[in-house]
């Protein structure tokens, strides 16, 4: 069980903008704990095998706030939609925990770790990018969020990264818990925009 001084949640990373709102569906100790260790031992294996030569400055220059549903409606999540509903409640464990990671291993894991995913998110829709381009043989600039929502892109693009993190877990890692785990990584990732995009302006119509 976590005492109180470890309970309590670092001031560490950034400000992307995110509003959480009230968190109607409190953990109890004895889940928080499981899902502690759950989400530590899936974390460390996604994260063992990163390798980043160079820094990589992660502050977003956009701080305006957002709500998690603005996103998922931006960007037209729909498969996803109540996962991400149901998984931000952890999204604070989460941060804890690569917060920790941060004090008691290397240095800027939490960056490195979210950097990957967001390079594995910009690998994704550049081969959406690139079989658009083909397709319509032209080779012109498309952006991102253009595409996304006018292919419906959002749950391919969520589904083809979930696979990627789970290719890099480790075997002995129970299925369940490697659901589990991706789930809520997937989640923060999300709402500290390192997958999809995040809401520009309140004037685009959805």
């Amino acid at each position: 069980m976590l005492d109180k001084k470890e309970s309590t949640l670092n001031n560490h990373g950034n400000n992307d903008g995110l509003q959480i709102g009230v968190n109607k569906g409190p953990i109890n100790i004895q889940t928080k704990a499981k899902t502690i260790s759950i989400l530590s031992q899936v974390i460390k294996s996604i994260s063992k095998n990163i390798s980043i030569t160079e820094e990589t400055d992660l502050k977003s220059g956009d701080l305006i706030p957002f709500k998690i549903e603005e996103k998922i409606k931006y960007n037209i999540v729909l498969k996803y939609k109540k996962k991400f509903e149901k998984y931000k409640i952890y999204y604070s464990i989460c941060d804890q925990i690569l917060n920790r990671f941060d004090d008691t291993m290397e240095t800027n894991n939490k960056e490195k770790l979210l950097n990957n995913i967001n390079d594995i998110y910009n690998d994704v829709i550049g081969d959406f990018i690139y079989e658009k381009q083909c397709q319509e043989k032209d080779f012109s600039d498309i952006q991102n969020i253009n595409l996304i929502q006018g292919e419906l892109l959002a749950d391919k693009i969520i589904e083809l990264i979930m696979r990627k993190l789970e290719d890099r877990l480790d075997n002995d890692i129970l299925e369940e818990d490697k659901d589990f785990g991706i789930n809520i990584i997937l989640c923060y990732a999300f709402v500290k925009c390192k997958i999809l995009e995040k809401p520009k302006n309140r004037g685009v119509k959805r």
